[in-house]
């Protein structure tokens, strides 16, 4: 697990929400055309059509928030596994949550004084980690 990892976090949670909601968008009702007596020149059945069309796009999309939601579980395992309370907790807060570097060391009042200090405390964790 790599810092930039980590930062793409949120990035991954706010693709997999687009995704949900480019997949809803598909299942507002279709207008048909105006009646104006003519016909489409199309053989078949254009709502099978469609619903085929939804059905493809469908199995895409899950397909890609699958591997979206295995980066986030990835990730927030990564973080069960870190040892330190610490880094755990300000992983958390900023990563995870999302919170800035400031926000976070409110969260940490007990440790930390700035968000300088929270930064410091990932980044010290991954250079000892190389």
């Amino acid at each position: 697990m790599t810092i930039d990892d980590l930062r793409k976090y949120q990035a991954y949670k706010n693709e997999i929400e687009s995704l949900e909601q480019e997949k809803l968008s598909f299942y507002y009702p279709i207008q048909s055309p105006a009646a104006n007596g003519s016909h489409s020149t199309t053989p078949g059945n254009p709502t099978e059509r469609a619903v085929n069309q939804i059905a493809r796009i469908d199995e895409m999309i899950n397909r890609k928030k699958e591997l979206l939601r295995d980066k986030v579980e990835e990730i927030e395992h990564w973080i069960d596994t870190v040892e330190d309370p610490e880094v755990r907790a300000v992983a958390r807060w900023h990563y995870l949550i999302g919170l800035t570097w400031n926000e976070t060391a409110r969260h940490n009042t007990y440790a930390v004084s700035s968000g300088e200090s929270c930064r410091k405390i990932i980044k010290r964790y991954f250079a000892e980690k190389k």
